[in-house]
């Protein structure tokens, strides 16, 4: 099967697991990639012995991948789990353990293709705005056609998606057309974005809010992304007004429903990470959430 990345033979990330007892954690891999991690365990959980070491353990289905030691001066871990055919999630546990003490994680390992079969729906038409948007490498990288929108107004396709814009420089950005959406049209809005926007309350007919770790209602097998940006809305009369901002607390996704089966959706979440497969399953959700 013909590969969509290219990935380097080795790929090195650092994961920031701190030394204590608690919750599972869970992070998003691909399948199909040599990983080499950088665990940061503090120096106190391998204990007082000499030559400490803490035992891992990787467990994939049920059966044993990887096993191996690390030590506060050697932290890294090495693993693979073989490529997946599109459409396959498969879920495992790595355990680090040293005396009685086990610090789980739950790791969750994605295909390397997410958008196979949504590339056989010809009838979804995605368009992008702007037409220059940072976005473009991302859906070029995936082999996803979409059509560059120069007016807002002329776009009749179901998804459009908008990244890099200051609302302060286009307040009325939405206005005309959100009146006359198509039925079933998404409006998906990336980061990076800034500025606030105003609307009339009775624009929409439901609103849904999610924090920061919100990405995690739309799958559990999600990491919680970083927020590029995060977004306040009030209400001011018979308006609702966002905010958006890299500082200061709000939430991660703002999701309107508008007239007859159409949404606007601002999603903070960071895509920068193009290692991680959580943002890039990210997009395929909001393209069609229906699609697993």
């Amino acid at each position: 099967m013909m590969k969509i990345l290219t990935f380097l033979s080795l790929l090195v990330i650092p994961l920031a697991l701190v030394g204590y007892d608690g919750e599972d954690e869970r992070q998003a891999f691909f399948s199909g990639v040599d990983y080499s991690i950088t665990t940061k365990f503090d120096r106190s959980f391998f204990g007082k012995e000499e030559n400490p070491e803490i035992t891992w353990q990787l467990e994939v289905n049920g059966s044993e991948l990887e096993k191996g030691k690390i030590s506060p001066s050697d932290q890294r871990i090495r693993f693979k789990v073989n490529d997946l055919r599109p459409g396959i999630i498969v879920s495992g546990n790595i355990r680090f353990s040293v005396r009685r003490r086990q610090r789980p994680m739950i790791l969750s390992f994605f295909s390397r293709d997410p958008f196979s079969e949504m590339r056989l729906l010809k009838r979804i038409k995605i368009g992008l705005y702007p037409a220059d948007s940072a976005l473009n490498v991302l859906l070029d990288r995936y082999k996803l056609s979409y059509e560059k929108v120069e007016s807002l107004d002329q776009f009749r396709g179901q998804i459009l998606f908008i990244s890099g814009i200051d609302f302060a420089a286009h307040p009325q950005i939405f206005n005309r057309l959100l009146r006359n959406m198509p039925r079933g049209m998404k409006i998906i809005v990336l980061p990076p974005v800034k500025g606030s926007l105003k609307f009339p309350v009775g624009m929409f007919t439901k609103t849904m809010l999610l924090p920061k770790n919100g990405i995690l209602e739309l799958r559990r097998e999600f990491d919680i992304l970083p927020l590029a940006y995060n977004i306040n809305m009030e209400f001011n009369g018979n308006s609702i007004v966002l905010k958006f901002g890299d500082k200061g607390n709000g939430s991660g996704c703002v999701s309107f429903d508008v007239g007859q089966g159409g949404k606007l959706i601002f999603s903070g979440w960071s895509l920068e990470d193009l290692a991680n497969p959580t943002g890039i399953y990210l997009l395929r959700y909001y393209i069609q959430s229906d699609i697993k």
